[in-house]
């Protein structure tokens, strides 16, 4: 039987994140949580097609543990054994389960989380190199403005004569013994400062488009299939399954149009695998 697969998936996610990637993921795969012999489990299917999946998650700052199982199904409802994931009985449920919990494992290791720190991005490299020029060469800087002022300051020299208190002069005389006094360059007051932190990145949630598209390809399959009752059976059966888990993607329209066309297609193929059946009995009960 195996034991129970079991993995130590090391996140950069809050284990608060984590829990909620978890049980989105969980909720969309159709599992319910359930009590295990003492254990909060997550639980797919009741043993009457296939064996009953059981999941177990503990998160942790920085990792999450889990474990995943299968059970023997007496009955349904009735179970016997645990079985792991690896070996020959049960293999296509096994790797069901197991394709599963490598797409949660995908999930909660996503890039993004360092630990839901919020990243600051980096300083426009333009704006590095116009700093380091000012404090690497300031009184080239320095040299440059009173170039530049100079112009506007003999402008304002012709104007101070009879306007002494204008504010352009007084705005030129406290430059010029900001200069004298710091040796920098003064910054205008109505320039927006750049120290904005961008918000933390969201975690991506489950999106099972995969299942809404497999839904919508067997009912469009059944269509054909029906002709072959078995046949229609499997694909229209098929196509209802993967439809549950569609519906909750973001291509719910594809899951309805599957799981409509796979009901229709698999009461017709109930319909013509009974006309076969008893077509094939009045021709025994015509030979006999």
């Amino acid at each position: 039987m195996g034991k129970r697969y079991q993995n130590d998936v090391t996140i950069s996610w809050p284990a608060e994140t984590a829990e909620r990637i978890i049980g989105d993921f969980f909720d969309k795969e159709g599992f319910v949580l359930a009590d295990y012999k003492g254990e909060r489990v997550w639980k797919k299917g009741v043993g009457l097609m296939t064996a009953p999946q059981f999941v177990k998650t503990s998160c942790r700052q920085g990792s999450v543990q889990i474990e995943a199982w299968l059970k023997f199904a007496i009955l349904p409802g009735v179970y016997c054994g645990e079985m792991g994931l690896n070996g020959f009985w049960g293999f296509a449920v096994k790797q069901m389960l197991r394709g599963r919990v490598e797409a949660l494992i995908a999930l909660l290791q996503q890039p993004g989380g360092q630990g839901g720190a919020e990243q600051i991005p980096a300083r426009p490299a333009a704006a590095e190199q116009a700093e380091g020029a000012v404090q690497s060469k300031p009184k080239d800087a320095v040299k440059s403005l009173a170039d530049s002022a100079a112009p506007a300051a003999q402008s304002e020299a012709a104007t101070a004569v009879t306007q002494p208190d204008s504010p352009a002069v007084s705005a030129l005389e406290n430059a010029a013994e900001r200069l004298s006094d710091t040796g920098t360059v003064p910054t205008m007051q109505n320039e927006p400062v750049a120290a904005e932190a961008t918000q933390p990145v969201p975690p991506k949630m489950h999106d099972p488009v995969n299942k809404a598209t497999l839904s919508l390809v067997m009912g469009l399959v059944s269509i054909v299939t029906w002709l072959i009752p078995l046949g229609g059976l499997a694909t229209s059966i098929i196509g209802i399954v993967s439809a549950v888990p569609g519906m909750r993607s973001s291509a719910r329209g594809r899951a309805v149009a599957g799981l409509v066309l796979s009901i229709i297609f698999l009461v017709i193929s109930v319909v013509a695998w009974m006309i076969n059946l008893a077509g094939a009995c009045l021709a025994l009960s015509d030979i006999f």
